[in-house]
C-alpha cells in the first residue's frame, strides 16, 4: 500500500524563512535603539554632572574667596579667572582628549598678583587639575561681577562628543554650533549650560 508522505514545500520554507528574519531585523533594530537612547542618556548624565560641579566649585570660590574675580590671560592665548589663590584656566572648543592638552583646570594656591601669571595649559606638563572628563569641551565659560554689591554671575556650558566624531566636531567644536540638534552627525552628543548668581559672603 502507498503511504501517504506530508511535507513542507519550498515555497512554504521561503515564507517561514522570510517572516523570521523579518522579526530577527525588527529585533535588532530595537536593541540597537535601545543602546543608543541608553549612551546618550549616559551622555548627558555625565555631561549636566560635570557642568553643575563646575559651576558649584566656581560658586564656591566666589562666596568664600573673599577677593574680587580677577581676569588673566597669557601670551598662548590661554585665559582664566582668579578668584583669591584660586584659579581657573580654560580653552573654549578644545576637546580632552588623551589627556594630551588641558582645557578646564582648577588649581589651588595659585599666585594670581600678575596678569600675565596663567600657566600654559596648551601642552603637558600643566599645572592644575582638568575638571572636564574625556570627550568634553566648552562652548563657554564666564564668571563677570554685576556692578558693586557683591554678586556675580557664573555661566558653564559643558559639551560631549565622542573623540574622533571629525563630521560632527568640525560644526561644534569651531564655534558655528553651540548645541546638539538634530544635524549635528552625531546622536551621542551631549550639552548642559548652567547659569547662576553668586553672592559673596565674606
Amino acid at each position: 500500500m502507498m503511504k501517504s508522505q506530508k511535507g513542507f514545500t519550498i515555497v512554504e520554507l521561503l515564507i517561514a524563512t522570510t517572516v523570521f528574519s523579518v522579526i530577527l531585523l525588527m529585533i535588532s533594530y530595537g536593541l540597537i535603539n535601545i543602546s543608543k537612547i541608553y549612551t546618550k542618556s549616559v551622555n548627558q548624565s555625565r555631561t549636566q554632572e560635570t557642568a553643575r560641579s563646575v559651576a558649584d566649585l566656581v560658586a564656591q570660590a566666589v562666596q568664600f574667596g573673599g577677593a574680587s574675580v580677577q581676569p588673566v590671560t597669557n601670551g598662548s592665548g590661554d585665559s582664566g579667572y582668579c578668584i583669591g589663590n584660586k584659579r581657573f584656566s580654560y580653552r573654549i572648543n578644545r576637546q580632552v582628549e588623551n589627556n594630551a592638552e588641558g582645557v578646564l583646570l582648577f588649581d589651588q594656591g595659585a599666585d594670581c598678583t600678575e596678569a600675565q601669571n596663567l600657566s600654559d595649559i596648551s601642552s603637558l606638563p600643566f599645572d592644575g587639575q582638568e575638571l572636564l572628563a574625556e570627550g568634553m569641551f566648552l562652548k563657554e565659560f564666564e564668571v563677570n561681577p554685576i556692578g558693586s554689591g557683591g554678586l556675580v554671575q557664573v555661566v558653564v556650558h559643558v559639551m560631549f562628543l565622542p573623540t574622533g566624531e571629525d563630521p560632527t566636531s568640525s560644526d561644534l567644536l569651531n564655534g558655528t554650533q553651540d548645541s546638539c540638534s538634530s544635524n549635528s552627525g552625531s546622536e551621542f552628543c551631549a550639552s548642559s549650560k548652567l547659569e547662576t548668581i553668586v553672592e559673596k559672603r565674606i
